[in-house]
């Protein structure tokens, strides 16, 4: 990583473990399927899950686009 995206990131981007306690407004998931993978198989999978989960309790509105709305589906209905 180059030292301005270390600094970028450092000064817009925060932890998810900083804001687990907090309450949003909004959130908005997008994504897009680069591969022809099954969600589990996405390295991030499990940090997703975390994120939509967490936010059916902390977030008011959620808003899930493209590969998102696909991903969100999957979690909070089974549907494939």
């Amino acid at each position: 990583m180059l030292k301005h995206e270390a600094e970028h990131l450092d000064r817009f981007y925060v932890d998810f473990g900083d804001i687990m306690d907090k309450k949003f407004d909004a959130i908005a998931i997008t994504g897009a399927p680069l591969e022809q993978l099954a969600f589990e198989e996405m390295d991030y999978w499990d940090e997703l899950v975390k994120v939509i989960n967490w936010a059916s309790s902390n977030v008011f509105a959620e808003l899930f686009i493209c590969w998102g709305a696909a991903a969100g589906l999957y979690v909070d209905f089974g549907v494939e």
